[in-house]
């Protein structure tokens, strides 16, 4: 909306369209942030609501973190939370342990760094966090159902699989 009053070209319908999706938007984030409110496990709404506002702080810290080490102990902290409790509620609300929920942000990163880069496998190992590439690589495989270098070749529109390439240029039949 912005670039197109920027412009100067805006219709009157297509502003009152972009409006209502921007408007039915708000609604539904809205309706999602109550569910996400009223899951959480307290008996009067005002503690509901704070430690909603806790956990989605420690979730915020958590995407902040996404290259570095985190223990429960650090994001519960975060969240001026007893670790278990910490762990108990964020699974409750968000469907998924902290641990899970860091898993899904790195191996989301890697995607994207997969997609977008040329950076090494291993480069991008390290800089979203893991220490080791071969666990790095078998979690990718098991989130994925990819090794990390099928990935980016799929994702950038070769779908070849690299180790068929490999085998042909060397003489061999693949898989």
């Amino acid at each position: 909306m912005h670039a197109g009053f920027r412009r100067g070209h805006v219709a009157d319908d297509w502003l009152e369209d972009q409006f209502h999706v921007l408007a039915e938007r708000v609604v539904r984030s809205r309706e999602a942030y109550r569910r996400e409110v009223a899951g959480v496990p307290a008996l009067r709404p005002a503690t509901r609501e704070e430690l909603h506002r806790r956990l989605c702080r420690a979730r915020d810290h958590m995407h902040g973190s996404v290259d570095r080490p985190l223990t429960l102990a650090t994001i519960s902290r975060e969240a001026c939370l007893a670790p278990h409790h910490f762990h108990r509620v964020f699974r409750q609300v968000f469907g998924r342990t902290p641990h899970e929920y860091m898993t899904g942000l790195r191996i989301a990163r890697a995607r994207t760094l997969l997609a977008v880069t040329d950076q090494p496998v291993s480069e991008i190992c390290l800089e979203i966090g893991f220490e080791s590439l071969g666990s790095f690589s078998a979690l990718f495989r098991r989130e994925t159902g990819m090794s990390p270098t099928a990935f980016r070749s799929r994702a950038r529109g070769n779908s070849q699989d690299p180790r068929s390439v490999r085998a042909r240029s060397a003489g061999t039949l693949g898989p």
